[in-house]
């Protein structure tokens, strides 16, 4: 019956990853960026409405709106450890503060041509910006996160044992795999640290399997929430 519910787990890992088809304002926001969730909801209205509507009205009235939310965004300090990604997320926000300002200058202008060419760009620079703030991606490292979002979300809550023992056989199948041949090329540099990573993550799901063993439901959550934080702050250093 384990086995048979591990290959249900392993289906909904696959699932799961495919269907994360958030766009990147969605995913940054997720991660706990609010200033980013906050000029989103202003853009979000002016793109997917008054831009292709040509509401003038509208889109006139956005320009003190991207403003105030801009000056949160301006102040955000993300602890970015990959040096390319971090320089990135410095190099849009700069186009997108340079974007907002020429906005704002048209609207005061009341030069509704230019307001209007202006959206794309602004855009683009805003989707540039959450973009640098979402890790990239590692198959190996985001299969392990969305089988311990499973665990947190689901089974944990319901105490179903029987799924939470698939997670950790599923879990322990994925920490098997995490040797220096998963190691992204661009990622050799940190191959030491990064093996000491993996063995961390072993060590941790080898603690969840033994919580499962006991049906120790609150040592177990404690271990579901370390493991996800560790390959949190792996994906946010390294990728």
């Amino acid at each position: 019956m384990v086995r048979i519910i591990t290959g249900l787990v392993l289906g909904l890992v696959s699932v799961a990853a495919a269907g994360s088809g958030e766009c990147p304002a969605e995913k940054a926001t997720a991660r706990g960026f609010d200033p980013i969730g906050a000029f989103h909801e202003v853009v979000a209205q002016v793109w997917h409405q008054a831009y292709p509507d040509k509401d003038f009205t509208t889109l006139m009235a956005a320009a003190p709106r991207f403003e105030t939310a801009l000056a949160a965004v301006m102040q955000m300090q993300p602890a970015i450890g990959n040096r390319a990604r971090k320089e990135r997320f410095e190099k849009a926000r700069a186009e997108l503060a340079a974007m907002v300002q020429a906005y704002a200058a048209a609207a005061a202008a009341d030069d509704r041509d230019s307001v209007y060419a202006l959206v794309p760009p602004l855009h683009e620079a805003f989707e540039q910006t959450a973009s640098a703030l979402v890790p990239g991606k590692w198959t190996q490292i985001d299969g392990m996160a969305v089988t311990t979002r499973i665990v947190l979300e689901s089974h944990l809550p319901e105490k179903n044992w029987k799924a939470l023992t698939a997670c950790g056989e599923t879990l322990a199948m994925q920490a098997g795999a995490l040797d220096e041949k998963c190691i992204p090329e661009a990622l050799m540099p940190y191959k030491a640290e990064l093996l000491k990573e993996f063995e961390r993550i072993r060590g941790i799901v080898a603690e969840y399997r033994e919580c499962c063993e006991r049906k120790d439901a609150e040592a177990l959550a404690g271990q579901a929430r370390l493991l996800q934080e560790t390959l949190d702050r792996i994906a946010q250093t390294y990728l």
